[in-house]
């Protein structure tokens, strides 16, 4: 049993020690309001450009609302300037950009 337990506190330590910081440090979601959206199409063209930008966890599109939500597996992935990069290059205007740590 002490082997057991020496074994499983080891391994802990190792998944402490290689885990990529972003994972441990905890994440931040950001909303940000888009013109334009109004399809399936629409949603889908914004969300594949989004989902390049580094640390980028999962992004959901509200239609009815015209927002994005993208969550980061660590804040400091997020940059105002490259989400608002990556909905022009989606073919869409950004609006406002409000930025929350995510609830883990």
């Amino acid at each position: 049993m002490k082997g057991l337990l020496t074994i499983l506190a080891a391994a802990v330590v190792l998944i402490v020690l290689i885990a990529p910081a972003g994972v441990l440090a905890g994440g931040a979601e950001v909303t940000v309001r888009v013109d334009g959206l109004g399809c399936p199409f629409c949603a889908y063209g914004i969300e594949k450009k989004i989902k390049k930008l580094e640390g980028v966890e999962a992004v959901r599109v509200d239609l009815e609302a015209g927002k994005v939500v993208v969550t980061y597996e660590d804040k400091k992935f997020f940059t105002s300037e490259g989400l608002e990069e990556a909905v022009k290059d989606a073919g869409f205007t950004p609006g406002k950009i409000e930025l929350e740590e995510a609830g883990r």
